[in-house]
């Protein structure tokens, strides 16, 4: 058993690696300040270098755990671009929705926050320069893909880009004001995230009637104030100060959200692309557009039609592949896709990882 006078001499030690720790950080940050002046104009956020960054400090110092390496180095990133002059980020709002939450996970929090209501607005504040970058949900695991999302970025296929993808697993919480789930009339929240508890909530309360709002955060607001229940994130829960927080109520533990970063700055790279086409009103057109990529072996993930506003009963399709489309065999499967389609856009090839 330590004596008093070691564990005083433990903690100084502690106090004087602290120390050490922020001076580095402080060199860091200095380094970042000269960085961006030698960039000039170029863009303060560059996904791929900072991916190389992030692959090896995982590698070098994966045994103090992954999460702790991804944090800090989320931080550190945040705060070099921070000194840059930082950027600001569109998120669903209000404060603490899972679309907030992936924003900090990715970005750490020295970014500026730009909350919207819905992913068009997203998509909207990046047009007109309000935001730098926009964080949206795209596809849930359980619930499928997020529709609005497709709609904003088919609306501005022209100018908006991909350039990250991140993962994150998704516990939802009952949280209300009181103690009895049994006086619960009504549960608020996004409708992808009451669908994720749709059997937990028939089961616990029959009685409660569902209303969907624009976002997690959103729905807990509207609890609070009625004195109701919301299905939320438990970050968001405690922040609002529910008396009442029933963890991991989603049906299923395997419940992740991919989240998209987009941009107006062109693409970044990777091993993930993602297109939207249009086909001719002929027979067989999809098939034979699909057939260039099965014919260079690229593999098709995802496939998802939607209509074409300006075009009654039209529609476009995304699709997300496999590959980089700046390289083989990817590359030649695009240039035989664009003679088999009406009109084709790569929205970005880009990375992805789990947060």
């Amino acid at each position: 058993m330590y004596q008093r006078e070691d564990l005083a001499e433990l903690r100084e030690r502690i106090d004087r690696i602290d120390h050490q720790i922020m001076d580095l950080v402080g060199q860091r940050l200095q380094v970042a300040r000269e960085i961006g002046k030698a960039k000039g104009d170029g863009p303060i956020y560059d996904p791929r270098r900072e991916a190389e960054v992030l692959a090896d400090r995982l590698k070098r110092h994966g045994h103090l755990g992954e999460g702790l390496v991804r944090a800090l180095m989320a931080e550190l990133m945040g705060a070099s671009r921070k000194v840059q002059g930082g950027l600001t980020l569109a998120a669903m709002g209000p404060e603490w929705s899972h679309s907030h939450e992936a924003a900090l996970r990715a970005f750490g929090s020295s970014e500026e926050i730009l909350f919207v209501k819905d992913p068009r607005r997203g998509v909207e504040s990046l047009t007109s320069g309000a935001a730098d970058l926009a964080v949206l949900p795209v596809e849930n695991s359980i619930e499928g893909v997020v529709y609005p999302t497709l709609d904003a970025l088919l609306s501005a296929k022209s100018v908006v880009r991909i350039v990250r993808e991140v993962r994150m697993r998704i516990e939802h919480c009952l949280a209300f004001g009181g103690e009895d789930m049994g006086k619960i009339r009504r549960v608020y929240s996004h409708p992808q995230a009451l669908g994720q508890c749709e059997e937990w909530l028939a089961r616990n309360l029959p009685q409660a009637e569902l209303v969907e709002v624009s976002s997690t955060s959103e729905g807990a607001r509207r609890a609070l104030e009625e004195g109701q229940g919301a299905v939320c994130g438990a970050r968001c829960a405690a922040a609002l100060g529910f008396k009442t927080v029933i963890r991991s109520i989603q049906d299923s533990p395997n419940n992740k959200t991919r989240f998209l970063v987009l941009s107006t700055n062109g693409t970044s790279g990777g091993d993930r692309t993602t297109l939207v086409f249009t086909l001719p009103h002929r027979p067989g057109t999809l098939c034979d557009a699909l057939s260039a990529l099965a014919d260079q072996g690229v593999n098709l993930l995802m496939i998802q039609s939607r209509p074409i506003p300006q075009n009654p009963f039209e529609y476009a399709f995304f699709a997300d592949i496999e590959g980089d489309a700046s390289a083989p065999p990817l590359s030649q499967a695009l240039g035989r896709l664009k003679e088999r389609t009406a009109s084709l856009t790569v929205l970005g090839s880009y990375r992805f990882e789990e947060i």
